[in-house]
C-alpha cells in the first residue's frame, strides 16, 4: 500500500492530484499529532484508504487541510482526525467544487473528528466548502466525544447538499454532532447553508445530541429549498434531543433548531423534531412561506 507518517509534529504537504487504492496494505496518510495539507488541481481519491491525524498524548492532534477540484471518497475511505490522550483533536477544513462519499459495498466513507479521553481534550471541527456536496450509500460527517471533552462544530457552506441512497443492512447517511453515552462533554452544533438547496433522502438525518446532563447542540439549516423524506421503515428527520437519561445520568436540554427557506417538503415517515423527553423543552424555529407535507411530524416536546 501506499502510506505517509509524519511524527512528532512533523507536517506533510503534497501537490498535484492525489488517487490512494486499495491496496495489500495500509493506505493514505496518517499524522501522529502533525499537520496535513494537500491541494490537488485535479482531485482528491480515498478507497479504502485514508487520511489521518491521531493523538494519544497531551499533544494536540494535527489540523488536516484539503484543497481540490473534487474529493471523492469511495468504500471506507476516510477522512479523521481523533484523540485518546488530554491533547485536542485537529480541526478539518476542506475546500473543493465537489465533495463526494459514496459507498457501494457496504463499508460506508466518513469524514469525522472525535475524542474519547477523560482528560478534557475536545474533537476537531468539521468545515467544508463546496459548490455541491454529495453523501450517498451509508456515508457520514460525524464530530463526536465518549470522554470529558466536547465534540466539535460541522460547518457546511455549498451550492447544494445532497443525502440519498441506502446501503443494505447499512445506516442512513447522516451528518451528526453529539456527545456519546459514557461522555461528560457537550455536544457539537450543525450548520448547514445552501444557495441553492438541501435534500436528506431516503431516512438521511442531520442531528445534534446529548447524552449526559449538557445541552445538545444548534442545528441550523439555510436553503431556498429544503426536502426531507424517508421510507416505511426508515424515518428520515432532522433532530436535537436527549438521546438517554436515567437516575444516574440526569437529562440535559435538546438545542434548538433552526430552519430558513423558501420551500420546505416533508414526506414519507419524515420527522423535525426538537425533543428533550425528560428536561426542558427545546425551541424550534421555523421560517418557511411555503409549507408543505405530507404526514408531517413536526414536534418541540418535553
Amino acid at each position: 500500500g501506499v502510506s505517509f507518517t509524519a511524527e512528532a509534529g512533523g507536517s506533510i504537504r503534497m501537490g498535484e492530484s492525489f488517487t490512494f487504492l486499495p491496496g495489500l496494505g495500509a493506505n493514505g496518510i496518517q499524522a501522529e499529532e502533525g499537520n496535513i495539507s494537500l491541494t490537488a488541481g485535479a482531485d482528491i481519491s480515498l478507497e479504502k484508504s485514508v487520511i489521518r491525524s491521531d493523538s494519544s498524548s497531551a499533544q494536540n492532534s494535527g489540523e488536516i487541510s484539503l484543497l481540490s477540484n473534487r474529493l471523492i471518497l469511495g468504500n471506507s475511505g476516510q477522512i479523521g482526525s481523533s484523540a485518546s490522550g488530554t491533547g485536542n483533536a485537529g480541526n478539518i477544513r476542506i475546500q473543493a467544487s465537489e465533495v463526494l462519499l459514496a459507498s457501494t459495498d457496504n463499508r460506508e466513507a466518513t469524514i469525522l473528528t472525535s475524542t474519547r479521553n477523560a482528560g478534557g481534550g475536545r474533537a476537531g471541527n468539521i468545515e467544508i466548502e463546496s459548490e455541491r456536496l454529495v453523501l450517498r450509500n451509508g456515508s457520514s460527517i460525524l464530530s463526536t466525544t465518549i470522554g470529558a471533552g466536547d465534540a466539535g462544530n460541522i460547518t457546511i457552506s455549498s451550492g447544494s447538499v445532497l443525502l440519498e441512497g441506502l446501503a443494505e443492512d447499512s445506516d442512513a447517511n447522516r451528518i451528526i454532532a453529539a456527545n456519546l453515552p459514557g461522555s461528560t462533554g457537550k455536544s457539537g452544533t450543525v450548520q448547514i447553508t445552501a444557495t441553492k438547496k438541501v435534500l436528506l433522502l431516503g431516512g438521511a438525518s442531520v442531528y445534534a445530541g446529548t447524552s449526559n446532563d449538557q445541552a445538545s447542540g444548534l442545528v441550523e439549516i439555510n436553503a431556498p429549498e429544503i426536502e426531507l423524506s424517508g421510507f416505511p421503515d426508515r424515518t428520515g428527520f432532522i433532530s436535537t434531543e436527549v438521546v438517554e437519561a436515567g437516575a444516574s445520568n440526569p437529562a440535559g436540554s435538546a438545542g434548538q433548531i433552526r430552519i430558513s427557506t423558501e420551500r420546505l417538503t416533508a414526506r414519507d415517515n419524515a420527522r423535525i423534531s426538537a425533543s428533550s423527553r425528560l428536561a426542558n423543552a427545546a425551541i424550534l424555529k421555523l421560517s418557511d412561506r411555503r409549507y408543505r407535507s405530507i404526514e408531517p411530524r413536526i414536534n418541540c416536546v418535553p
